[in-house]
Parts: C-alpha cells; structure tokens; sequence
C-alpha cells in the first residue's frame, strides 16, 4: 500500500469509530469580529514542584527575575489557567507535550503524577511528546489509562494494532467554543524518537509524513471548524516548513526546543493567495504559560496579541493542586 493512502485509511477509521463531528450549524457571525484566547504551554519536563536556578539573559527580558525565585510548579500554572479561564468566554489551553522526564519525580512515579496534573489543568487538547516514551509505550498507556480526561493527540502516527496506545490517542478534537468552532490536529515529534526504543519496547508505530497528514486533516476539518489549529512537538524548523508546504492553518502551538517566540511569527502558507499563520512556542520546564489572542473574522485571523505569564513565586498556588 502507498504511503499516501495511510492518513485516507486512518480518516475513515476514526469517522466510522464516531470520531468525526457531524457538521454543527454555528450561529451567522458574518463580518462580525469574534474574539478568542488560547493558552499554551509546553516541555514542562515533570517541574511539578517550584526549583530554583541561575536566570539568564532571555529569561530576564521575558519578566523572569532571580529575586522571585523559586520558578515553575503545577500549582502556580493552575492559578494562572483558572485566572485567565475567568476573564473570557472562549478560552482554550493547550499543551505541546513532553510532560514527562527532568525531574526526580518522574522517576519516582513513571508519569503517573504529571498525568494526574495535566487532568487537574483540563487542556482541550495536548500533543505526544517524545519524552512521553522515555519509559516505553506501555508505561505511558498504563498512565493515560489511570484517568486521563483530555484529548491527547498525534495525527502523524499509525500505530500498530499490537501498540495500547492506539485506543489512547487520536489525530484530531473538534470544539465549539462559545459557537466558533476549533479544530486541533497534532504533530507528533519524530526526530527524537530514539528515545522509545531504550527501553528494548520497539516502536509499534509507523511515523507519517506530516504535510502529507496535516494537509488530509485540514481538508477534512475545513467544512467543520472556523479555526484549524495545529498542536506540535515536531521543532520549530518543522513547523515552519510544515506551515509553508500546506494550506488551511490559521495557528500553530509548538514546542520540543525550549524556545519562546516573543512576538510569534507570522508564516505565510502554501495558498494562493498566501495566508498569514501563526506560530508561537512557550518556552519549557514551567516557567511561562503562553496567551494568544486573537480576532477571527469570517473565518480569518485578522489580529492578534501574545504574552507570556513567568511562574515565579510571586503567584499563589491553586489549593486544589496541593
């Protein structure tokens, strides 16, 4: 079989499972200015407690100062979702992976507390990160299967019928928040995935091209949604080439290289005419959760703000993650 028939096969799978979302008839926003904010973070590596380190250059610039020390911590996140949740109707947050592995946590409990936190956060949709393996495939299906309670997505992945992770994951999510609707596809890292095999485990999954597969989901969402959004752990040079090659994304959320892109840049796509895509990273290890504002109109994004909340200790702890 071609390779390029795979994301078709896997589309038909996921529709006929109940996957796909029958189209929902949205209320008539033409030429009306909708507004919707998405938080992000990502590669929060298992920084579920606050740690204290040398702040650099670029941390500095971004508001992380030494003499609010301890950073990070999954309390603190949470604080700052809640606060930002309560400021709007159409709020998202997503997670660009690498939840697991950089701190002694993680090798005490195999990911099972940074699932449990992630569950506590609610995201509307979170990618695979390598790190995600680091323990094997079945270690992180065991940890998912112990309550996860959000999307978890990799649509560039087809997973062996011997893998546990193929009831576990899924290419795509479709949201109707507050009437606009949201389509999330994600990108899967395969670069590193070195990392699966260290454990003797084996891969049981056959990466997939990832224009070829987003440019399929993108077409299959485009009757549905307002906004298709690409949820990435594949790098930044990827998501870049991955934004010029197909047509049809208005954002995407990345992570794997620790970076934050302050302002996001602005990537012009394969249309014709080119469309405007938008592509930020929030940085990793807990020390910044990432807000994109934008403005849609007519099913474009026409305007957009980003900035970046340090977690230092300067913000409380949610109570219901103590």
């Amino acid at each position: 079989m071609s390779p390029k028939f795979v994301p078709y096969l896997l589309s038909l799978l996921f529709c006929f499972s109940g996957g796909c979302a029958e189209k929902v008839v949205s209320p008539d926003y033409e030429d009306q200015d909708l507004r919707i904010a998405f938080l992000h973070t990502t590669d929060i590596h298992s920084r579920l407690l606050p740690y204290r380190m040398q702040v650099g250059a670029s941390d500095q610039k971004l508001g992380l100062l030494q003499e609010n020390e301890p950073f990070g911590g999954i309390a603190r996140i949470a604080t700052v979702i809640e606060r930002e949740r309560s400021r709007g109707d159409r709020i998202q947050y997503v997670d660009s992976g690498d939840a697991f592995q950089g701190a002694p946590i993680f090798n005490a409990f195999h990911g099972e507390v940074e699932i449990k936190a992630m569950s506590q956060l609610r995201p509307d949709a979170m990618v695979v990160g390598n790190h995600e393996y680091d323990e094997g495939i079945h270690n992180y299906a065991e940890q998912l299967m112990k309550g996860v309670n959000f999307p978890v997505l990799a649509a560039n992945y087809l997973f062996e019928t011997t893998n546990p992770l193929k009831d576990l994951v899924k290419p795509i999510e479709i949201r109707n928040v507050d009437g606009l609707r949201v389509g999330y596809i994600g990108v899967a890292n395969f670069s590193s995935l070195s990392s699966i095999t260290d454990v003797g485990t084996g891969l049981e999954l056959i990466p997939l091209d990832i224009v070829e597969t987003v440019q399929h989901w993108i077409d299959i969402l485009e009757p549905q949604v307002d906004l298709i959004v690409a949820v990435s752990h594949a790098g930044l040079n990827v998501d870049e080439e991955m934004i010029k090659r197909t047509t049809g994304l208005d954002l995407v959320f990345g992570g794997h290289l620790h970076i934050v892109l302050n302002p996001p840049k602005v990537i012009k796509d394969g249309s014709t005419p080119p469309r405007d895509v938008i592509l930020t990273h929030s940085g990793a290890f807990a020390k910044y959760v990432g807000r994109l504002d934008v403005v849609v109109r007519n099913g474009d994004v026409v305007n957009h703000k980003y900035e970046v909340f340090p977690i230092d200790s300067r913000i409380q702890d949610d109570p219901l993650m103590m």
